[in-house]
């Protein structure tokens, strides 16, 4: 038999539907060239997302003379790493995000 005193316990119910804003939004152009650009490589530190980053760097150095410049991000994320992508002057990015 417990000696054990009962706790309140108290339960918050959340619901899990997404707010959303259902405002327009215009898309960014696209590229036209990717000679010379700056790309961002945005790993969200799934595994080997990075290997997979460095890879395809090398080969738009080597075909478009691209710079890149990683971003690491876990999830969740928030509007930082959008605005460090930004700042760096990124003209457009590649994202590992799923497994």
């Amino acid at each position: 038999m417990s000696t054990e005193k009962a706790q309140n316990v108290s339960v918050k119910i959340v619901n899990p539907v997404a707010k959303f804003d259902s405002g327009t939004i215009t898309p960014a152009a696209s590229l036209t060239s990717l000679e010379g650009k700056k790309i961002a490589l945005w790993w969200n530190g799934k595994a080997k997302g990075d290997i997979a980053l460095k890879t395809i760097a090398a080969r738009l150095k080597k075909e478009y003379n691209v710079e890149s410049e990683l971003f690491t991000q876990g999830w969740p994320h928030g509007d930082e790493v959008y605005d460090r992508v930004i700042a760096a002057g990124c003209e457009a990015a590649i994202a590992t995000t799923g497994d």
